[in-house]
C-alpha cells in the first residue's frame, strides 16, 4: 500500500532528526596514545613486532597488529615525523591533507572528524552495517556492485577501471486526475557502464527502453495507446574530487540524448544534460548524497496541461522546457546482502505546458544475489500539486564484470 502523503513527510522528517541528533560530534583519540590500547592486550611485543613487516593490506582491519602499526604511525607524526601511510581505497589513495594529526588506522574515506573507536557503540567507524554482522572483504559495502538504479540520484563512484557494469529495470507509473488517468510501463531501461580509470568511465543509457502508454478519458469514455522505443543517451561520468572529512566525493556526470526512438517517444533532436553529484560517506554502511541537473528538454508522450483544471487536457506531442532537478538520497547496508534508501527529488520546470514543481519521495531495498549480482526494487509517490496523483514503482537486475 502506498504511503501516505503526510506519513511520507512524517518519515523524511524523522529519519533526518535521527541523522542529526545521533551522529556523533568530534571524538577524543586520546585512549589511541595509552599503553592500555585493547588493541594491545591479546599479543605479545615479540609476536606484535613479527607482524611488522607485512604490508597494512595483508592484515586485518582491526588486527592488534594493525593497530599497533597504525598507532606508531601516529604517534610518529604527532612527533613531528612524516605521515608514514597514506590510507587507500581500492589501491587508489585518497587525500590526507590537513590531518596528520588523526588516527592513521582509517580504512575508508569518510567524515573522519565523527570518528567512534568504542566498538560498543552503535557508531563504531568500522562497522560494518546496521546490524554489525561481519563479513568477508569482497562483501565489505564499499565493495559489493554499486548502482545508479533504482533511485533518482546517481552515485558519486564511477565502475572502476577495466570494468564493465550493466544495469536493467522496468517501471511502472501511474497518474490520475479528475477526469483523466494514464499509465506507463518502460523496460528494460538499460544502463551500460565501461569504467576507463578509477575516475572516470563512459555511458549508454537507454532510459526509457520500451515505452508503453496508455490514457483513460473518463468524459467521453475515450482510451488511446501507443508504444515504442525512446532515445539514447550517451555520456560520461568523472570524479572531480575525492571525499576529505566534510568535503563531498564530487563527480560530474554528462548527457547528451540523440533522436533514435520512435515519433511517439522521440525527441527528434539532441538534448543535452549536466548533473553535479556530491556524496558524504558517514560510516561503513552508511552513504548520504545530493544532485543538482539541469537539461534542456523537447520532451515526447504524454502531455498534461492545466491538470484538475476545468480545461484539463492530455495529448500526445512534444513539450520544449527547461527542466532543473535537486534531490538528496541516503543509503543504509543493513546486512551482507540487504540494503535500502530513501530520497526527495524535485523537478522545476520552465517554458513548460505545466510549469508547476514536481516533488516526489521513494523508498527501495537492494539484495545481493553476490557482490556483483544485485536486484533492487522501489516505489515512490508524487506530494505536490493539487489536482492529480502519482505514484510509481519497479524492479531491476545489475551485474558487474571485472577482471
Amino acid at each position: 500500500m502506498l504511503v501516505s502523503t503526510r506519513s511520507g513527510c512524517v518519515q523524511l522528517f524523522l529519519w533526518w532528526v535521527v541523522g542529526v541528533v545521533a551522529l556523533p560530534g568530534p571524538y577524543s583519540t586520546a585512549a589511541d596514545d595509552s599503553p592500555t590500547d585493547p588493541a594491545f592486550s591479546d599479543i605479545s611485543d615479540t609476536t606484535a613486532r613479527a607482524f611488522d613487516d607485512l604490508p597494512l593490506d595483508e592484515l586485518a582491519p582491526d588486527s592488534p597488529s594493525t593497530s599497533r602499526r597504525r598507532t606508531r604511525a601516529q604517534q610518529t607524526s604527532r612527533q613531528g615525523g612524516p605521515f608514514s601511510e597514506m590510507p587507500t581505497l581500492g589501491g587508489m589513495p585518497w587525500s590526507t591533507s590537513g590531518r596528520e594529526t588523526e588516527p592513521a588506522r582509517e580504512e575508508y574515506p569518510h567524515i573522519f572528524s565523527t570518528d567512534v573507536w568504542d566498538r560498543r557503540s552503535f557508531w563504531y567507524t568500522n562497522r560494518p552495517n546496521i546490524l554489525n554482522m561481519q563479513v568477508r572483504a569482497n562483501w565489505d559495502a564499499m565493495k559489493v556492485i554499486n548502482t545508479d538504479r533504482p533511485d533518482f540520484t546517481d552515485v558519486a563512484t564511477v565502475v572502476g577501471k577495466k570494468v564493465v557494469q550493466v544495469e536493467t529495470g522496468w517501471t511502472f507509473r501511474e497518474r490520475q486526475q479528475p477526469d483523466l488517468i494514464s499509465d506507463q510501463n518502460t523496460l528494460p531501461e538499460s544502463l551500460l557502464r565501461v569504467g576507463v580509470s578509477d575516475h572516470f568511465e563512459w555511458r549508454i543509457k537507454w532510459d526509457g527502453g520500451y515505452t508503453w502508454s496508455r490514457t483513460h478519458d473518463y468524459d467521453t469514455g475515450l482510451t488511446s495507446s501507443t508504444a515504442g522505443g525512446s532515445d539514447t543517451t550517451l555520456g560520461f561520468k568523472w570524479i572531480v574530487k575525492d571525499q576529505d572529512d566534510w568535503m563531498p566525493l564530487q563527480t560530474i556526470v554528462t548527457r547528451l540524448s540523440v533522436p533514435t526512438g520512435v515519433p511517439a517517444y522521440s525527441a527528434n533532436t539532441v538534448q543535452p544534460g549536466i548533473s553535479y553529484i556530491y556524496n558524504w560517506q558517514v560510516r561503513r554502511w552508511w552513504f548520504i548524497r545530493g544532485a543538482t541537473g539541469l537539461d534542456w528538454l523537447n520532451h515526447a508522450g504524454p502531455i498534461f496541461t492545466t491538470a484538475g483544471g476545468p480545461s484539463s487536457n492530455i495529448e500526445f506531442g512534444h513539450d520544449y522546457q527547461v527542466q532543473c532537478a535537486q534531490s538528496i538520497s541516503s543509503y543504509f547496508q543493513i546486512a551482507p546482502r540487504l540494503g535500502m534508501f530513501m530520497e526527495w527529488f524535485i523537478l522545476m520546470h520552465a517554458k513548460s505546458a505545466d510549469n508547476r514543481p514536481d516533488n516526489y519521495h521513494d523508498y527501495g531495498v537492494y539484495y545481493y544475489l553476490t557482490p556483483n549480482l544485485q536486484l533492487d526494487a522501489r516505489i515512490g509517490q508524487r506530494f505536490s500539486g493539487p489536482g492529480f496523483n502519482e505514484w510509481f514503482t519497479g524492479a531491476g537486475i545489475s551485474f558487474r564484470l571485472q577482471e
